[in-house]
């Protein structure tokens, strides 16, 4: 009888399934190779995964000087774990939130590794997302400000919306306002004058809403703003209100913000804008009364 020894396993594990139990955790479960290609006694398992990576886009020049795109992708790091023969089953820990995974099982012998398995493709669970970026305001006035952010850096899972909040709390009036949209901004009337407010936006997956981003503004003059035009002057014509006024000494007046405060509405306290020029320094200008409520007392 001649002994010729044992040779590493020709077999891959067989029957391998995976499931995602959570937006971290996986389970992998697998059953031993064929009797005939484990060439000895199997002592364990490999199981490699790594997290498939996201294709990223670069210019590149010629000796031209022409340019085109390339793709290419990050090297992926492999990761393994080692579990022993006695157990067809296993839960990888700490992944990546809603991300792609790629995995291969290996059986050992005391020869070494025998083949790897068709790599499987599994996608951990959605979580709640991260926070969104740092919120911006600008298109700010008496009444109105615009507020906008980046999307969150890890969303881990599709974005559904955002949960956008503000609210004052000056001794003489407290106002809370909530709601949801699906865009990254959102322009909001009605404000008081000259009152700081605080904002918080949340985003939301299907596994729910994330943690807040807060940001304060005050609405009116912002720093940096030019001083007031004076001298305004009002007269009115059938069909518009004609404006004027002198410009202060500022070089770098881009346009003008025209507000009107409606003197029949009883109470009211809110400058709405009506009107807004753009194209540079100007000491005039004629306001249509489609712009206005009408039998109506302005002051601009």
């Amino acid at each position: 009888m001649v002994y010729v020894g044992e040779a590493v396993p020709t077999g891959e594990p067989l029957n391998i399934t995976t499931t995602a139990l959570s937006s971290s955790e996986m389970r992998v479960t697998w059953s031993a190779p064929d009797k005939n290609k484990q060439n000895g006694l199997i002592m364990g398992y490999k199981i490699f995964y790594w997290q498939q990576t996201e294709p990223h886009y670069r210019l590149n020049s010629d000796l031209n000087g022409n340019t085109h795109k390339s793709v290419y992708y990050e090297q992926p790091r492999e990761m393994m774990e080692i579990v022993p023969d006695t157990t067809e089953s296993f839960i990888l820990l700490d992944l990546i939130k809603w991300s792609n995974y790629s995995i291969q099982l290996s059986a050992f012998n005391p020869a070494g590794d025998g083949p790897r398995s068709r790599a499987i493709v599994v996608e951990t669970k959605e979580d709640t997302p991260g926070p969104v970026g740092a919120l911006v305001f600008d298109e700010i006035t008496m009444s109105q400000v615009k507020v906008s952010w980046k999307p969150p850096v890890e969303p881990n899972g599709i974005l559904l919306g955002y949960y956008v909040m503000y609210e004052t709390l000056i001794n003489d009036f407290s106002k809370q306002v909530k709601q949801k949209i699906n865009d990254n901004y959102l322009v909001v009337n009605g404000l008081r004058e000259r009152v700081m407010y605080t904002f918080k936006v949340r985003a939301e997956t299907s596994a729910g809403v994330g943690p807040e981003t807060i940001g304060n503004v005050t609405t009116g003059p912002q720093p940096g703003s030019p001083p007031p035009p004076t001298d305004v002057i009002s007269t009115q014509t059938l069909t518009s209100v004609k404006l004027k006024w002198k410009n202060p000494d500022y070089r770098a007046i881009t346009g003008y913000l025209i507000e009107a405060n409606n003197l029949n509405i009883k109470g009211a306290l809110e400058w709405q804008p009506v009107s807004q020029i753009k194209n540079g320094r100007q000491e005039r200008y004629e306001l249509s009364y489609t712009h206005l409520a009408p039998s109506s007392q302005y002051t601009f």
